[in-house]
């Protein structure tokens, strides 16, 4: 009876032990382990309140890199590109406003500035020419999240050449396509992306001409808030 009665103790001070410890909400342990959805190269549209991120990319026919900080339903947006095919450098900075947000859908319109030069290089285009321009940049970017890690793209860019150099040189391209983001682990994410749609040059003295343009490009980003 002795033996009963102490391993009955026993038990019972067991038990009190355990349900006395401090416990981790269920909550708190599913939130820590909840992967951040919010991307950083090419989505969300628009990145929340107070979220930084930078992110670079290769690809055809350019390479560049880009810083993005949110502000709630504005983003502002600074990247640089180079086309290796034309030799060409460009620097550019974007503003965005989501305009549309439903559940996991948003979509926000862009806007932006910037100036190019083009070496007018033509050992991979025969048809380049040299010029100085400010740079128009319209678009928009429609993102859907699938799941926390994986996001869906649409894109719209709308880059706009004015040349300032003699002659009056003109480029207008109109990109659409599509492409998509994951998250990789420790903030990175990784992107891809294709666009194709008509490309519009007006060469100083000439006639203006209408070709294919695209862009198909790979990119890594990183959140920093």
């Amino acid at each position: 009876m002795q033996n009963l009665a102490m391993m009955f103790s026993i038990a019972v001070a067991t038990f009190a032990l355990v349900t006395a410890a401090p416990t981790l909400p269920l909550d708190a342990t599913v939130s820590s382990a909840r992967v951040d959805p919010t991307g950083a190269m090419l989505s969300p549209a628009v990145l929340p309140s107070g979220a930084v991120s930078v992110y670079g990319f290769a690809g055809v026919p350019d390479w560049g890199a880009g810083f993005r900080q949110g502000f709630g339903t504005l983003e502002l947006e600074a990247r640089v590109r180079f086309d290796y095919l034309k030799v060409a450098l460009t620097g550019e900075a974007l503003g965005k406003v989501r305009v549309y947000k439903f559940g996991d859908f948003q979509v926000a319109p862009s806007l932006g500035l910037g100036v190019t030069y083009n070496s007018g290089s033509t050992y991979f285009d025969a048809l380049n020419f040299e010029y100085f321009a400010l740079r128009l940049s319209g678009g928009a970017v429609f993102t859907y999240a699938v799941t926390q890690s994986f996001h869906v793209l649409g894109l719209l860019d709308l880059p706009f050449d004015i040349g300032l150099s003699p002659g009056g040189a003109l480029r207008f391209v109109a990109l659409s396509g599509f492409g998509a983001e994951f998250y990789i682990g420790n903030g990175f994410f990784v992107s891809a992306a294709v666009q194709f749609g008509p490309e519009v040059m007006r060469r100083p003295d000439y006639d203006p001409f209408v070709r294919l343009g695209y862009n198909a490009r790979i990119g890594l980003g990183a959140r920093l808030f």
